[in-house]
């Protein structure tokens, strides 16, 4: 019955499991369409930013309204060429599925650049680029709302050194930073723009918090509750039953959960948890891949010895965490 078995993971759920107040958030800020937003979301590696920022894009900002303007998906700011102007206005383009008849400024200025050869002059020529970027995009927002995101926001500030540390100095910023804050942010016009990282290099709240024109967002993403991990075992069961467009039905991989108890999935939660002031947590990628390595080695284990740590009675793993 049991034979190959594919990879399951946190993006196999396509409901969100534990967001509900936060997308309500978000989906308020979409629809007042009287202000602009900037929402700003933080939280820990492996608990979920990304996911819900794909999640607005993708299903929640279209579902609203089909006029809205969406990306298609976030610049992410991981790679280095979206530090460059240049690189994130291409980028963003690109999510927006932007035309040369939408943005014909921003195209005429772009193939200017590209003949310009003199330092000087090529670096004005950089200053109307994306000057053109800007007027285009602002007059495709006069006409449908944008909804776009920039993602791992935490790559635009250099790692502080150990003498910076003791020396109480800031965290540098990267020079695009300061542009966004300064100049890019500022100047977009009817839209919703969401920023998630995380917050150990340095945050963007206080410069978020000051740019004027706009309301400010701040969510705070924390792991999933204890009751919100058990669904999320039932919503990753859901998935491998019902086919999507980005996975086939997986009935085998659904089998091998359900063999798993509800009180064997709490231990499991009580191994892999957080502990924050008290609050017990679980990171859902920890959730994630505690469910792909069942799924893979279910035959073997229930062949050989199980993890000593999935088998311990309830009460002492609950003690343990």
């Amino acid at each position: 019955m049991f034979g190959e078995l594919k990879y399951t993971s946190a993006r196999a759920t396509p409901e969100l499991v534990g967001r509900k107040e936060i997308l309500a958030q978000i989906e308020q800020a979409i629809r007042d369409v009287r202000h602009s937003y900037l929402i700003d979301i933080q939280g820990s590696g492996g608990i979920g930013k990304t996911r819900v920022v794909n999640h607005t894009l993708e299903k929640l900002a279209p579902a609203l309204d089909p006029a809205l303007r969406v990306a298609k998906y976030p610049v992410d700011l991981y790679h280095t060429r979206n530090h460059s102007r240049e690189g994130l206005l291409e980028n963003l383009y690109d999510a927006l599925e932007g035309t040369p008849q939408e943005f014909s400024n921003y195209h005429a200025a772009r193939e200017r650049l590209q003949r310009i050869s003199d330092l000087a002059e090529l670096n004005k020529q950089r200053d109307v680029m994306v000057n053109a970027f800007l007027e285009d995009l602002n007059r495709i927002a006069q006409q449908r709302q944008l909804v776009f995101a920039l993602d791992t926001t935490e790559r635009l500030f250099f790692e502080s050194d150990p003498i910076q540390q003791r020396l109480g100095l800031e965290k540098e910023k990267i020079a695009i930073l300061i542009w966004l804050l300064r100049d890019f942010l500022p100047r977009i016009e009817n839209a919703v723009i969401l920023l998630s990282g995380r917050a150990e290099r340095g945050s963007l709240r206080p410069d978020l918090q000051k740019i004027e024109g706009k309301k400010f967002l701040q969510i705070d993403l924390k792991g999933l509750t204890e009751d919100e991990a058990l669904e999320y075992f039932d919503a990753v069961i859901r998935a491998c039953e019902k086919p999507s467009e980005s996975q086939d039905p997986d009935p085998e991989a659904a089998a091998s959960i359900r063999h798993l108890s509800n009180d064997q999935r709490r231990v499991i939660f009580y191994s892999l948890c957080d502990n924050t002031q008290g609050t017990l947590t679980i990171r859902p990628i920890w959730l994630a891949l505690a469910i792909d390595y069942w799924v893979v080695s279910f035959k073997r284990l229930l062949q050989e010895q199980p993890l000593p740590e999935w088998t311990l009675p309830i009460q002492d793993a609950r003690n343990q965490a």
